[in-house]
């Protein structure tokens, strides 16, 4: 429900004690006009301001410091920046950037889908729901996942994978198999996590 919550914890141990409390705010959305039949998230990796003004250079050149042109996502109706420092850095990294994309929630360094807690298992620190979980749950859409790079890489799994350390290559695929985070389409490469131990190229240690 839409409003201002606080969550508290303590954790008393032998050393000693320590507290912490986060404060959230829920909001709901007022939709207008049509419901979206279909939502494509484009994502280009790194692609900060600097990124945008070098490819405003290159492609439309400047002159004593005035560009000759602009490029499209210059002239949209609307548009906005977003800050991607995660919880623990100001400077973020693939994984805690796509992450917070996708949920809506702050993470760490290294980690996606998750909160991150002491846990040495890094693929059981609690969960937060992606944005594929919920259209999956709530609303029974049908998800793709395409990248040009690895599909296990942060920026893609992060989509869809609650690992806290980004290099759970193979975690991560098996997280693809599970219902609720399972792509009805994934394009891309990676193909040394999906193939078995016994074909040559493979950095499985399994047979599955």
């Amino acid at each position: 429900r839409p409003g201002a919550y606080s969550v508290y914890a303590r954790v008393d141990t032998p050393a000693g004690s320590t507290d912490g409390e986060v404060a959230h705010e829920v909001v709901v959305a007022r939709s207008q006009g049509r419901r979206a039949k279909n939502v494509i998230f484009f994502l280009g990796d790194g692609m900060g301001a600097p990124a945008i003004t070098a490819a405003r250079i290159l492609s439309k050149g400047i002159t004593e410091g005035k560009y000759h042109g602009l490029l499209e996502m210059d002239q949209m109706d609307y548009r906005g920046t977003v800050g991607t420092s995660g919880v623990d850095s100001i400077a973020t990294d693939s994984a805690n950037s796509m992450s917070a994309y996708m949920t809506g929630h702050k993470s760490s360094v290294n980690a996606m889908g998750v909160y991150e807690a002491n846990d040495p298992d890094p693929n059981t620190h609690p969960r937060v729901e992606t944005i594929h979980e919920l259209l999956q749950r709530s609303r029974g859409m049908a998800i793709g996942n395409v990248t040009t790079t690895e599909i296990q890489d942060a920026t893609p799994a992060a989509v869809f994978a609650h690992p806290r350390r980004r290099s759970e290559y193979i975690e991560i695929m098996y997280q693809a198999l599970t219902p609720g985070q399972q792509a009805d389409v994934f394009l891309g490469g990676g193909r040394a996590s999906l193939i078995p131990r016994s074909e040559t190229g493979s950095r499985r240690s399994d047979d599955r």
